[in-house]
């Protein structure tokens, strides 16, 4: 009788085990799909909020370019009343520029170099940040 009533617990443990192992794996899986739509989430904010900080940055730099010119081109102006000339103040600010455009073409290896440096330590930072943050609501959830 001890026997049966062994083997009958024994039995069930094992039917236990094999109904939560059963019930585990669709668990896991729900758990997965869960972590896979979360990474989705967080990646379409990172890139609403880099497509709208590039928006801002191309806005930004629109305006300083307009005003740029307006400012050289009202220099010109002011160049061709002192030197009495219709052109002659455009033709200084166009070689200004020409020599601007030249020296950008030669050191645009360095310029993007930087321009890089300063977007990667600007991403970390970023990572940091936001990995600071998990920390911080992870231990205020616990």
């Amino acid at each position: 009788m001890i026997r049966k009533n062994l083997f009958a617990f024994s039995e069930k443990v094992e039917q236990q085990q094999n109904t939560k192992d059963t019930r585990l794996i669709p668990m896991l899986m729900a758990f997965i799909e869960t972590q896979i739509q979360i990474q989705k989430i967080e990646l379409k904010e990172q890139l609403l909020l880099l497509l709208t900080k590039a928006f801002l940055w191309f806005l930004i730099v629109c305006v300083a370019l307009i005003g740029f010119f307006m400012a050289a081109i009202g220099l010109a102006f002011a160049l061709n009343k002192l030197l009495d000339s219709d052109f002659l103040g455009f033709l200084i600010i166009s070689v200004i520029f020409l020599l601007a455009t030249a020296v950008i073409i030669q050191q645009k290896h360095i310029i993007f170099e930087k321009i890089l440096r300063q977007a990667e330590s600007e991403l970390i930072s970023q990572e940091n940040e936001n990995n600071s943050q998990e920390e911080e609501s992870e231990k205020t959830t616990s």
